[in-house]
C-alpha cells in the first residue's frame, strides 16, 4: 500500500495496481505517516490532529487534537508512546492504544521542523536556531 496526500485528504493506493483503496479526511502531506507493527498507522495533520487508522480498511481507531501546528517533523514511536514534535518547540506524548496524552515538554522557543529520532531512550531533534536537543524519555 502507498499513502499519498494533498492539502485536504490522504489516499491509500494499492501498491500493485495503483487503485484507490480508501481515503482519509485530513492531509498527512506535511508530517510523515508512521506505520506501526500491527497494520495501523498514525496520520498527523498540519493542524495537529493525530489519528490512528487501520491500513486495510481506513477505519479510524482514535483521533485527538494537540492544539499545535505540525510541519515536517511529525511523530516517532518509542515503546507504547508516539512523540509528536510541534512547530513551536513542544514535544507531546500520546499513548498508542487510545491517543491519551502522556505529557508534553516545551524544549525550545525556536521553530522546529526537523524529524525526531530515538537513540536508546533519548529523543534527538534539532531546531531552527541550530540547536540539537537530546531529551531523555520516560
Amino acid at each position: 500500500m502507498a499513502i499519498v496526500a494533498n492539502v485536504s485528504r490522504s489516499y491509500a493506493l494499492d501498491a500493485a495496481t495503483g487503485a484507490l483503496r480508501w481515503t482519509f479526511s485530513g492531509s498527512a502531506m506535511y508530517a510523515p505517516t508512521v506505520v506501526l507493527r500491527d497494520a495501523t498507522a498514525l496520520f498527523t495533520t498540519e493542524y495537529g490532529f493525530v489519528s490512528r487508522v487501520e491500513l486495510a480498511t481506513g477505519h479510524t481507531i482514535w483521533q485527538t487534537s494537540l492544539d499545535v501546528r505540525v510541519f515536517n517533523a511529525g511523530a516517532i514511536v518509542h515503546e507504547n508512546t508516539a512523540w509528536v514534535q510541534s512547530v513551536d518547540g513542544k514535544l507531546i506524548g500520546l499513548r498508542i492504544v487510545d491517543g491519551t496524552r502522556r505529557g508534553w515538554l516545551q524544549h525550545t522557543l525556536a521553530f522546529t521542523f526537523s524529524s525526531p529520532s530515538i537513540i536508546n531512550k533519548t529523543l534527538v531533534v534539532g531546531d531552527q536556531d541550530g540547536v540539537v536537543h537530546g531529551i531523555a524519555l520516560p
